[in-house]
């Protein structure tokens, strides 16, 4: 009875060894399959894709920086108006958008461009009619400009060498409609208002740091998710030649700079 007991018990040793080593083999040959992209039940997937790059036709910037216009002493604004108004600067801020129509891959790229700018100066200054010498009263002038320019970018530090600033150059036209309104102190019944126009050449050069330099991987994932290829912060010193195209005086126009934040997409 005894050696049959035995016998049962060695059938099934060697059973479970026989199960077991199956399984073993299985294991190890799954683990080397999955190391070299498939397992014994086909191919692995990849659990995190490497994000694409999404396509990049258009910029959008922010800006904002001193504006003061080239209003000459006798502008036919009000009598002495760039005197009486002040001559400190006051701030524009505006935003633009540009096309990037043609496009060299890693190098450059071409396209139209447009925007637009607002700004306000107030001050008190003091009549100079013969009748209410030194009279004082408080002056406004509102700008609101517009210009469309060629914008050429040379991305190609920031696209073949990973360096992250880019430069580019704007030419174009520019027109600004202004609004003056004077109120003098000695009269609260009057109110002197004008209003008029005028165009030009505009021009622009300026440098770009791209913000993705400091998280590279988290501008990609930023870039897979809403289509942002890039964001930056930029200088531009530019300047609108107000002039009606040589035929008249430069009132409302100016040569400054601009801070701001723009964005690829």
């Amino acid at each position: 009875m005894q050696a049959i007991n035995d016998s049962k018990f060695h059938r099934i040793t060697l059973k479970g060894l026989k199960q077991s080593s199956l399984v073993l083999i299985a294991l190890t040959c799954s683990t080397l399959s999955y190391a070299q992209g498939t397992d014994v039940f086909g191919p692995v997937r990849k659990e995190r894709p490497e994000p694409s790059s999404s396509d990049q036709t258009l910029a959008f910037e922010v800006r904002f920086g001193p504006y003061l216009p080239n209003l000459p002493n006798q502008a036919n604004l009000t009598p002495s108006f760039g005197d009486q108004i002040g001559r400190s600067h006051r701030v524009m801020i505006g935003f633009e958008a540009d096309w990037q129509a043609l496009r060299i891959p890693e190098i450059l790229s071409f396209g139209p461009g447009f925007g637009m700018g607002y700004t306000k100066l107030t001050g008190d200054g003091t009549v100079t009619d013969a009748r209410f010498t030194n009279s004082p009263y408080t002056a406004s002038l509102k700008i609101w400009a517009q210009w469309v320019e060629a914008v050429l970018r040379v991305d190609i530090l920031q696209q073949k060498f990973s360096i992250p600033f880019v430069f580019y150059g704007k030419l174009g036209a520019a027109r600004a409609t202004w609004w003056s309104h004077n109120h003098p102190y000695y009269n609260n019944q009057v109110d002197v208002s004008d209003s008029g126009s005028a165009q030009g050449l505009a021009w622009a050069l300026g440098a770009m740091f791209d913000l993705g330099f400091l998280e590279p991987e988290r501008a990609k994932h930023m870039d897979a998710i809403s289509g942002v290829n890039h964001m930056y912060l930029f200088w531009e010193w530019y300047q609108l030649k107000l002039d009606d195209f040589g035929s008249g005086v430069n009132q409302v126009g100016d040569s400054t700079w601009a801070l701001g934040w723009a964005a690829d997409m």
